[in-house]
């Protein structure tokens, strides 16, 4: 089954754009390790706009294979993201916020 070019831009642009908007609402206030994490968003986010240049420049089956790896690399994204445990306030430095209890 062949998927139209158009619909797969739309795809990949909807993917692209919950990529984006995710990264613009992490909040200021961060830890070491959160910075890291920056650090490698910083790298991850040019090695996609690098296949979205590609992927723009190209027609036919050479775009279609750039929407692909764009696609894939959001995908081993997402799947990273899911896969690291959310930091728990109550035992991860700061006590006063989260559900630490107060007696």
């Amino acid at each position: 089954m062949k998927i139209p070019l158009l619909a797969l831009t739309a795809i990949t642009a909807a993917f692209l754009s919950a990529s984006v908007l995710a990264d613009d609402q992490a909040g200021g206030g961060k830890c070491e390790m959160m910075k890291k994490d920056d650090s490698a968003s910083s790298t991850e986010q040019a090695e996609l706009k690098k296949l979205v240049t590609e992927m723009n420049g190209n027609i036919g089956e050479k775009k279609l294979e750039a929407m692909a790896a764009i696609l894939n690399r959001l995908v081993e994204q997402a799947n990273a993201k899911a896969a690291t445990p959310a930091p728990n306030p109550a035992t991860d430095g700061d006590a006063t916020k989260g559900d630490a209890h107060h007696h």
